[in-house]
């Protein structure tokens, strides 16, 4: 094979989707990016337009298509987790898709974690009971107007897309096992979790592994090949781990963008009853745990809507480094969308610790602080079941930011290893996609920088433990 030829590895996100050209060595011929708008029609509503998504999937792999070098060897999808439409027998959209961030079906979740049946249906999917979920969201769609329409079908952004570049309606296992209807001893769907929410097996996409491979179909209205090779993938959250090198039990890897996360291989997939993590499948040998935060950097957005600004992220930074370490004792709990781990509890809402007459710039400055306090949080509560990190990756939009990251280093006062890609995800599913296709796929290492605590910085411990320990309203 030329090494010209490459593949195009897509990474559907919350804020975009990005498409990149990757050799077989992990080098990047050429990217592509397009913005996807959410919209909050009500509150706790949170909702993108999958055929937004749909056009700019089609537009970046169309821009690699007629600019990067060579041929292109074939697509592998990474995909954004727990998302869930309607569409109706033809593949036709009847809902938009209800993102990650969607809450509500708070109600339902809430009766459902405190319940017996909750607890086994998390142990039988290793999906925390939280709205997030699409177990929960389905339950609220049935009970909402979905509960009788003939021929419709439950459908993430990536079994939607796929039926329609491919023709054939499937989901991978891992994508399947952040919904919380999959049941991860027998591969199939949990019908202890369907009939629970009401689904049943026939409106579901078939489940395939994360390395079958599909071809695209004859179709103009999307502008991609007939015949191209199409691999399945996985999630987001379980390709970053892969594309940050972090296979190795003790590897931890901290995804900080708009939303952030804390993961870690776990070697033998067990989990106890009371277990505070995710435990999601990337493929047939390996299991990825963690725990996950809605608010990563979409608290800067928030604050930005609130305040009337437009700051970019890099922007905000330089505003906050104005402020002294520790804010002058200000603390910001930044639970602006709910939270995920540890307390699985939607209604949890931001606020300010020790407010009087601190300045804006201390204000932002607790914000990226509170964030960083956050990951310290999930860190702490991942280690707790599964062990002390020995090395920590950390990836994402953040890491664009070196002030931040130094910030992030001093409060979890450990070093750690910076990628120079934020872009995991997209690198996970380029090396599963080669792999794949059978070629020997040799990435190269991607670089990094370690961060190390600087002697004498400003000792979060105090204004930590008052994070955690606080009353939270």
């Amino acid at each position: 094979m030329p090494e010209t030829d490459y593949l195009i590895a897509i990474d559907q996100g919350t804020t975009s989707v990005k498409a990149h050209a990757y050799s077989p060595t992990g080098g990047i011929y050429l990217s592509a990016q397009r913005f996807i708008s959410t919209y909050r029609p009500q509150p706790d509503f949170a909702e993108q337009n999958p055929e937004e998504i749909f056009n700019a999937v089609c537009e970046v792999v169309q821009e690699l298509l007629a600019r990067a070098p060579g041929s292109c060897a074939g697509i592998s999808l990474s995909c954004a987790m727990h998302g869930i439409m309607v569409i109706d027998e033809g593949g036709k959209p009847l809902t938009n898709l209800l993102i990650w961030s969607d809450t509500r079906s708070k109600m339902e979740a809430r009766a459902l974690r405190g319940s017996a049946e909750g607890a086994l249906i998390f142990y039988e999917t290793g999906t925390p009971i939280h709205p997030m979920s699409p177990l929960c969201k389905i339950k609220w769609l049935r009970q909402h107007g979905f509960n009788s329409t003939k021929g419709l079908k439950w459908a993430s952004f990536k079994d939607f897309f796929l039926w329609r570049v491919t023709g054939v309606f499937v989901l991978d296992h891992s994508l399947a096992s952040a919904s919380g209807l999959f049941n991860r001893d027998t591969r199939n769907w949990s019908s202890r979790a369907l009939d629970w929410c009401g689904a049943r097996p026939d409106e579901l996409p078939g489940l395939v592994a994360a390395r079958h491979v599909l071809k695209t179909g004859n179709n103009s209205a999307w502008g991609i090949p007939s015949g191209l090779p199409v691999v399945v993938g996985a999630s987001d959250g379980c390709l970053a781990q892969l594309g940050s090198g972090a296979m190795q039990p003790g590897t931890f890897t901290i995804s900080l963008g708009t939303s952030l996360a804390v993961r870690v291989v776990n070697p033998g997939g067990s989990f106890s009853s009371d277990s505070k993590l995710f435990h999601y499948v990337l493929d047939e040998k390996h299991t990825i745990s963690g725990a996950a935060s809605n608010n990563g950097t979409a608290v800067v957005d928030w604050w930005n809507a609130q305040h009337g600004s437009s700051q970019s992220l890099d922007e905000f930074v330089q505003s906050a480094q104005q402020a002294p370490a520790g804010c002058e004792g200000l603390i910001f709990r930044p639970y602006v969308y709910g939270e995920r781990a540890p307390f699985y509890d939607p209604d949890l809402r931001p606020s300010f610790l020790g407010l009087r007459h601190h300045s804006i710039v201390n204000q932002q400055r607790a914000l990226m602080e509170g964030i960083c306090f956050v990951v310290r949080h999930l860190l702490e509560t991942v280690e707790e079941e599964m062990g002390k990190a020995r090395t920590i990756h950390v990836s994402g939009g953040a890491v664009r930011s070196s002030e931040w990251m130094q910030w992030l280093c001093h409060v979890l006062d450990r070093p750690l290893e910076i990628d120079a890609s934020p872009d995991a995800s997209a690198c996970g599913a380029a090396m599963l996609g080669w792999t794949t296709l059978g070629v020997a796929a040799d990435f190269k290492t991607s670089a990094r920088t370690t961060c190390y605590p600087e002697a004498g910085h400003f000792d979060y411990a105090a204004h930590y433990d008052r994070f955690v320990t606080a009353p939270r309203d």
